[in-house]
Formats: structure tokens, sequence, C-alpha cells
């Protein structure tokens, strides 16, 4: 999650609910209870991602100044990553993606790519292509379902040891997890505003 935090400014009323006097920061969540118990529905599916969602909606902020406003409003940006790290990954711009937050991805990948010996891969994993139809009933729902800026980072094709036995260590590419790491932590840093 990329997140608003209030930080005081002396020259500003604590209850403007505008994010002039915020600052970007990022929490990591480690969301469970994805799958169904019985048959995948709305309501037998995503309980860690749906429970954290209502409680987040549930809390006001106080740094607000503003009863209305909740922790979920805090959130400027949820970025899931989902499925990573098989040979052949490809992530395309979902139709649930926010445009301008998934923009950054492609791009970074770009730029790192014209430094030399920067992404061990000759090829882009971030394609700028729109992938229409293409829906997945994951973590990302409840928040996307309450107007929260989503960005869905999952490889257009699962990968082909996906809940099966082969699905263990062995089968990560390695290469494909350094450059989706240090694409992450430039669009990182990028996006909090660091300087890098």
């Amino acid at each position: 999650l990329l997140t608003y935090d209030h930080f005081h400014c002396f020259n500003s009323a604590p209850y403007l609910i505008n994010r002039t006097n915020y600052f970007r920061s990022l929490q990591l969540l480690f969301l469970d209870g994805e799958e169904a118990f019985k048959n995948w529905s709305k309501r037998d599916s995503l309980y860690g991602s749906r429970k954290l969602c209502e409680e987040l909606e549930a809390h006001p902020y106080p740094a607000y100044g503003h009863p209305s406003v909740t922790e979920l409003h805090r959130i400027d940006a949820f970025v899931l990553l989902d499925l990573l790290g098989a040979p052949n990954c490809y992530i395309y711009n979902y139709e649930v993606n926010d445009k301008k937050v998934y923009k950054y991805f492609p791009d970074t990948e770009e730029k790192l790519r014209k430094i030399k010996s920067c992404l061990p891969l000759n090829r882009q994993i971030f394609k700028r292509d729109m992938l229409f139809g293409y829906a997945v009933e994951d973590d990302h729902l409840p928040f996307f379902e309450r107007g929260v800026k989503i960005v869905h980072l999952i490889p257009a094709h699962f990968p082909s040891v996906w809940h099966t036995l082969n699905d263990t260590a062995s089968s990560l590419y390695w290469p494909v997890i350094d450059q989706l790491a240090v694409i992450l932590r430039v669009f990182t840093a990028r996006y909090l505003k660091l300087k890098i």
C-alpha cells in the first residue's frame, strides 16, 4: 500500500482534507485467506483482504480532522504482487489498473534498460498494452470496490506449476525475480518522490 501520512505544517489548518500537507509512505501487507472453503463466491473467498478493508473503512483517521475520513482514505494506491517469478512472466495493463500508476512500471523498466547491466533480462516484463476482458478475483477487489486505485501485477498466463505439487521454490526463475526487484525498488522510490 502506498499511503498518505500527515505532517504538521504551521500555516495550514489541521482540518483540511486535501493532500498538500501529506507525504506518501509505504506499507507492506501480507494477506491470507484468499481461497474458498467450499465454492468460490463473493462471501466464500478473500477473507483476509475483505476483513482488512472493513477494518480500515470502520476506523476514522483523526489526523485529517474530519470524522468521515477513515484509514481507508489514506491509501493512495494498492499494488498487488501476485504469481511473480516464473520464466514466462509478462505483465499487462489490465482494465482494473489505475493507468497513471501502472505507467510507472514500463517507464521505469525502459529507463533502467538504458543503464548497462542494470537489468538481467533482454526483454521487457511490463507491457504498455491494455489487456481487456482479463479479470482475476483477488485480494485487490475489496479495495477496488471502495474506490482505491489498484495496480494488479500478475502475469497474463499463470505459471504452469501453479497449484500443483511442482509449485516449489525450484520453479522460480531468478533473472525474472532480480529484474522485478530492481524495477519495484525504483518504482517505489519514484512514487514516494525519494531522491535516487
